[in-house]
């Protein structure tokens, strides 16, 4: 009699096996599945988003176009490094953070007296943002400074202060 026993329960156990074994599989396929349709989003949303940074950037070359053509003489607004900028007696101009707020910068301009004659330079920097709005400006060096002598070179630092937090995206530099 036990011998039968045993066969009745070894079945039921096999059967058992089969049936987890069945619904593991469902589970992987079904894994599997939502796994390629979320692959297949993410494709999706990948080539999405290049098209709209592509379209992005061509829109902002376009603007920038726009802005440029208004308002000439316009520089790429950089913070921390030294911009080159076409100015006589300019030797370095760059912008850095301002602590506190986060929104406001440094401008430090270094100007090299290379005449030969004492001068007094008027330079002022005016940030635009990304429409060409006028969103700050600073004068760097007026007439209240002491003339630079022949060879001279002089840094002059000032703060650029913006409205409502708005990030330049250009900027003018004039010299008078």
């Amino acid at each position: 009699m036990p011998q039968h026993r045993t066969f009745p329960i070894s079945t039921a156990l096999l059967l058992l096996t089969c049936i987890g074994l069945a619904l593991w599989g469902y589970q992987q396929s079904t894994r599997a599945a939502a796994m390629e349709r979320q692959q297949a989003k993410i494709k999706s949303l990948t080539a999405q988003l290049y098209a709209a940074k592509t379209e992005l950037e061509e829109t902002r070359r376009n603007l920038d176009t726009l802005v440029n053509g208004r308002i000439p003489g316009l520089l790429p607004f950089q913070v921390g490094e030294p911009i080159a900028v076409d100015i006589p007696f300019v030797r370095e101009l760059s912008f850095s953070p301002a602590t506190p707020p986060a929104s406001d910068y440094v401008c430090k301009l270094v100007i090299e007296n290379d005449s030969s004659d004492l001068i007094r330079p008027i330079i002022t920097v005016i940030a635009f943002d990304e429409v060409g709005t006028q969103v700050a400006w600073a004068r760097l060096v007026d007439a209240s400074h002491e003339p630079l002598r022949v060879g001279e070179i002089r840094s002059f630092f000032a703060n650029i202060v913006t409205e409502d937090g708005i990030a330049p995206r250009n900027f003018r530099i004039t010299s008078e």
